[in-house]
């Protein structure tokens, strides 16, 4: 366990690793789509801004026109009248940031163009210009390499919004529609800016909340290092006291088994004392009934030799007498 990494500090490595990962990942992910929503944002803005211009020119500059393509059933101007529409349009949308218009009938013809070399030419087909001739307004956001405003002059790479509006309504009948260009740039610098503060705010916020988390982390991936090394140290004392244990066991055995080898010893020895107590007391008495028996009649001769009345004879046959029981005790 101690020689590998300790469990709290893999855990801690790991987290900083996904912690960090999603932390990206949610940055990106509200980066993308708060630059997905200012960038909608943007296109919608310019889509209304370009509907009311249309509807402006529609009843300014464009009124007689829009009476007398009713009249005929579609939009019709006349080549004499497009340098004067180009000057009262232009004149009237320099406040705003358009950059170019254009006018279709409903055939999808283009007949009218700021930019005076397209007029008469075929467009290519656009789903745009197709849904404003059916009365839908849409608009989609592009970038320009080169393209020539209102005054004749080229811009480059420049971002617009192309914005089809229809001319008329369903009531009255479509008789053509508008295809405005307008001007971003702006929008998008401020958007741009707007996004970089909203990501940086936004990062240092994920910054806080990550470091805030990683000490919590932190200090229970240490308890957890702690617990464990707890762990790990009352595993090895238990193998040591088991180790301890078991020393002390074999030392018991070992002692009762000298104790039960001295206790067999102990008596043997006894019942060899008793044996032996046995014999001497045998012994004792044997020696004393010896020896009384040669004394008893040493002093029963002694008793008649003492005798007043006795003879020499007789004198003569006790000290025998006594002479033989005295070398019977020897």
């Amino acid at each position: 366990l101690m020689g590998t990494m300790k469990p709290g500090t893999a855990f801690f490595h790991r987290y900083l690793a996904v912690a960090a990962v999603c932390s990206l990942v949610l940055i990106t992910a509200i980066g993308v789509t708060a630059h997905f929503i200012i960038k909608h944002s943007i296109i919608t803005e310019a889509k209304h801004h370009a509907e009311e211009m249309a509807e402006g020119m529609s009843v300014c500059e464009l009124s007689e026109i829009m009476a007398a393509g009713r009249k005929r059933g579609r939009l019709v101007i006349d080549d004499r009248e497009i340098a004067s529409l180009d000057e009262e349009l232009s004149e009237f949308l320099e406040p705003f940031s358009i950059l170019k218009i254009k006018i279709f009938d409903n055939t999808g013809a283009l007949i009218f163009c700021t930019d005076q070399t397209q007029i008469g030419t075929q467009p290519h087909f656009s789903p745009g210009l197709a849904l404003a001739l059916e009365g839908q307004a849409t608009a989609k956001f592009e970038a320009h390499a080169r393209m020539t405003n209102l005054h004749d002059r080229d811009v480059v790479d420049i971002p617009v919004v192309e914005t089809y509006v229809p001319l008329g309504n369903l009531n009255n009948g479509i008789l053509g529609a508008f295809e405005l260009y307008t001007d971003v740039h702006e929008h998008l610098a401020a958007g741009r800016a707007t996004l970089e503060m909203l990501v940086l705010c936004l990062s240092c916020l994920v910054l806080t909340v990550f470091l805030a988390l990683s000490i919590l982390v932190k200090r229970l991936c240490n308890h957890m290092d702690e617990v464990a090394h707890q762990e790990f140290q009352g595993q090895t004392d238990l193998a040591l006291s088991q180790q301890r244990i078991s020393t002390a066991n074999r030392d018991l055995q070992a002692t009762n088994e000298r104790l039960q080898s001295a206790e067999t010893e102990a008596k043997a020895m006894a019942l060899k004392a008793i044996k032996a107590d046995v014999a001497k007391t045998a012994f004792l008495a044997n020696m004393s009934h010896e020896m009384r028996t040669p004394l008893t009649a040493m002093l029963g001769y002694t008793d008649l030799i003492a005798e007043p009345d006795i003879t020499p004879e007789e004198t003569q046959g006790n000290l025998t007498a006594i002479r033989r029981n005295g070398h019977l005790l020897l």
